[in-house]
């Protein structure tokens, strides 16, 4: 318990300085879930709060990290233009990403569909960016979710399962990276051979897949062991069995209706014509 402390105090401070405030919130509500477990906390965790960011870079990067709190993101990613260590480098692909993805959405109208070539437009550079860097090995695991997103975005997702699971290799507690990955699992064999690290937080998201290939009986005991070793108060896991349960009783009352209907159907006198 102690090494999962560490990972998610750790996993909090790198989601922030980085901008990403669902991961963060969602790991805060895991380590707050296990308020009841006794851990010592270690000093580690918190001697990472500045690591990522050059000295030099460090003014640049928290006036464009307030910048992108506020959603201020064309500001945020231009104080951070030139910055090369990994911290501020994040920030201003985020902050580009963001403030595309925002003009794009503040520029369609009611009726406009969202399209793939208006994307390829849109994130050309961006992503010949991170194409060139993942090419070179460059990216780090954050890096490497951002690029898995964009990805995904146009379509292409066959590259952008590598890509997250290089990301989840890279940075096992950074959850949006497991969380994009969920949905292109197209079945229980995929998931089965995906090279997933082996790490504490591997067993959450093969549950969470489960649920969402409807395979509810293998989630629901998934995250019922998580319930007994120590998750029992982390949000997270009960809103999914709660998810999987629901499911399985819609499950069962469609096959009900079925039979009933089948047999109303069986036992219809023949008409003829």
């Amino acid at each position: 318990m102690m090494v999962l402390d560490c990972d998610l105090l750790l996993g909090i401070i790198e989601c922030n300085k980085r901008g990403l405030v669902q991961s963060a919130k969602w790991l805060s509500e895991l380590n707050h879930g296990l308020s009841d477990v006794s851990l010592k906390h270690t000093g580690k965790s918190f001697e990472n709060l500045h690591s990522g960011i050059a000295s030099e870079e460090y003014d640049d990067y928290v006036l464009a990290k307030s910048y992108f709190d506020v959603r201020e993101y064309d500001r945020s990613a231009y104080f951070t233009r030139n910055c090369s260590s990994t911290v501020p480098r994040f920030l201003h692909m985020y902050a580009t990403y963001m403030s595309k993805e925002k003009k794009h959405l503040d520029n369609m109208s009611d009726h406009s569909i969202v399209n793939s070539n208006s994307h390829v437009k849109d994130f050309s550079e961006l992503l010949a960016t991170l194409r060139v860097d993942h090419g070179q090995k460059k990216l780090d695991g954050y890096c490497l979710w951002l690029y898995g997103v964009i990805l995904k975005k146009l379509d292409l997702n066959q590259m952008a399962v590598q890509i997250y699971v290089d990301a989840i290799n890279a940075e096992p507690t950074m959850w949006g990276s497991w969380l994009e990955l969920a949905p292109l699992v197209t079945d229980k064999n995929m998931l089965q051979n995906l090279k997933l690290p082996n790490h504490w937080m591997k067993q959450i998201f093969i549950g969470y897949t489960y649920i969402e290939l409807f395979l509810n009986d293998e989630g629901i005991k998934i995250f019922e062991h998580l319930q007994t070793t120590g998750f029992g108060k982390c949000i997270f896991i009960p809103t999914q069995l709660a998810i999987a349960l629901a499911q399985e009783t819609r499950k069962r009352e469609r096959r009900r209706e079925h039979q009933v209907n089948g047999c109303r159907s069986h036992n219809l006198p023949y008409v003829p014509e």
